[in-house]
């Protein structure tokens, strides 16, 4: 059973469903969660408490999700340059041959003699081409292809969120609680609500102000 403990408010929640949702009144708390959260939260399975910073992904900013992020890029280029090693031998030797070739015929008639290295550092060539994800104007997509890429790449089982489920209709939560499923994934979004807060203009589905 996985389990969540939300230190703040002295919790621990089961974690029964793909998507928990908690609406969170007090400001204070909401915004203490969301800026230490490395201390608010104590994630297990089985009792077993597991490192939020390693096993879990957090969502602080859920208009902020980039499939391009550093630290996925240097896994992506890190898993290609592995496989070329596994899986592309003699076509990489055969790829830095030739631009061995290529570089030698363009320097031969340099005033100067040049120098290079004749060591190819595939994952420059990587980034030189701008070889990256291909994110897709589908916000909904964009999140699930982030969370996947965090599951392969981090293992991660649970998802904290703050406000991401809110921007969502109900379509698009019930496929992404279908994607979760499938994934073997939790994802506990927290939000607030201000009872005290009053809108200046409230604007409806239709489009029109209320």
């Amino acid at each position: 059973m996985k389990k969540l403990f939300i230190k703040p408010i002295n919790r621990a929640i089961e974690l029964k469903n793909s998507i928990t949702k908690i609406n969170i009144e007090d400001v204070n708390v909401y915004r203490n969660l969301a800026f230490n959260y490395e201390d608010n939260f104590i994630y297990s399975i089985d009792n077993l408490p597991l490192k939020i910073e390693k096993d879990v992904l957090m969502i602080i900013n859920p208009l902020n999700i980039s499939l391009n992020e550093s630290k996925l890029i240097k896994l992506l280029y890190k898993n290609l340059e592995t496989l070329k090693r596994n899986d592309y031998c003699e076509e990489i030797k055969l790829f830095e041959v030739k631009l061995m070739e290529l570089i030698e015929k363009i320097t031969e008639n340099s005033v100067i003699p040049v120098d290079y290295n004749e060591r190819i550092d595939i994952q420059k060539i990587f980034s030189s081409i701008g070889l990256s994800y291909m994110e897709s104007e589908d916000y909904l997509e964009n999140v699930i292809n982030y969370i996947k890429l965090y599951n392969e790449y981090f293992n991660s089982s649970l998802v904290i969120s703050f406000g991401l489920v809110n921007l969502l209709n109900k379509n698009e939560q019930e496929l992404l609680d279908l994607e979760l499923l499938h994934m073997k994934m939790k994802l506990v979004d927290i939000d607030f609500k201000n009872e005290i807060l009053k809108y200046d203009i409230i604007i409806d589905e239709d489009l029109c102000e209320v």
